[in-house]
């Protein structure tokens, strides 16, 4: 979650909302997959994504994006 939360601390705020609504947020996140925790973090990330796009996404101005 606090991977989640620094990835989403350098969103833009500000840009044209109609392109806002057709672009998802792409997450990236720098994991070591070589150890078990790193799989973990992995798929910590993808299912607070999964959550977070069946509540709608996140909203960033007055525009709802999704995460990806």
């Amino acid at each position: 979650m606090f991977l989640l939360a620094l990835a989403l601390a350098g969103l833009p705020l500000f840009g044209h909302p109609t392109q806002a609504a057709e672009k998802p947020i792409v997450i990236g996140a720098p994991l070591s997959t070589a150890f078990l925790y790193g799989w973990d973090a992995e798929r910590a990330i993808k299912l607070a994504v999964e959550e977070i796009n069946a509540k709608g996404g996140v909203t960033v101005g007055k525009v709802k994006r999704p995460l990806k």
